[in-house]
């Protein structure tokens, strides 16, 4: 698996750093679809923070949950129940808490106000997930460049094609719950399937149960403090 320093690109990089990091997404994009990214910028204080808000979000009882629970209508934004949602026939043993870009208003199907607890249930959280989301923005940008510098172009390149994309991204918070039995096949933690969008950013706790499959093998995608991008 290739791992890309993304620390190049939020200073002046040499023409030779821009070549290695051009030449080493080129590669992960062409064969597997997926890379690890460090010197991202993101902390490591930063990822616990986040983790922590994650867990604190989980942890409430049910009806606090619920009370933010999504609208139905194809609008993500809000919590997703157990079994809510599944991309198969199997139950997908797992919950969920969407947010995106602060909107006020909705302009169309990808943008829209946020669905947040009140600020007594959970003090400081809206805020902590709002700075985190703003810092991956700043990552995929990196990213971006990145890409750019991979077809040959110049770090700006693709920069036009995304222009506001922070404001119909979506962020998710996933919550796995453990499966009592392995060999249950008519329940799984996430069903098979690819992202919609551009790209896609993970950041995994130390379960680090990501799985990918790459011709006819199942492969298991953790590494300590890098974040794995996905095209």
């Amino acid at each position: 698996f290739k791992v890309v320093d993304l620390s190049p690109l939020n200073s002046e990089a040499s023409s030779h750093e821009k070549a290695k990091i051009a030449e080493d997404i080129k590669e992960a994009c062409s064969t597997l679809g997926f890379f690890f990214v460090k010197g991202h910028g993101l902390s490591r204080q930063a990822q616990e923070k986040i983790m922590t808000a994650s867990k604190d979000f989980f942890s409430l009882p049910l009806h606090q949950k619920e009370s933010v629970r999504i609208v139905p209508g194809g609008f993500t934004r809000g919590y997703i129940g157990l079994g809510a949602e599944s991309g198969s026939n199997q139950l997908e043993v797992k919950e969920a808490f969407s947010y995106g870009y602060p909107h006020t208003t909705s302009f169309n199907s990808l943008t829209g106000p946020n669905n947040w607890p009140e600020p007594h249930v959970l003090s400081g959280w809206r805020e902590t997930l709002e700075e985190f989301f703003g810092k991956m923005a700043d990552i995929s940008k990196l990213i971006v460049k990145g890409l750019s510098l991979a077809l040959g172009k110049d770090a700006e390149f693709l920069e036009k094609f995304t222009t506001k994309g922070d404001e119909i991204s979506l962020m998710r918070f996933i919550h796995y719950l453990p499966q009592n039995n392995s060999q249950d096949e008519s329940s799984i933690g996430s069903s098979p399937h690819t992202d919609w969008g551009f790209i896609t950013l993970i950041l995994q706790d130390m379960c680090g149960e990501l799985f990918f499959y790459q011709n006819a093998q199942i492969l298991r995608i953790f590494l300590m403090g890098t974040i794995q991008e996905i095209i």
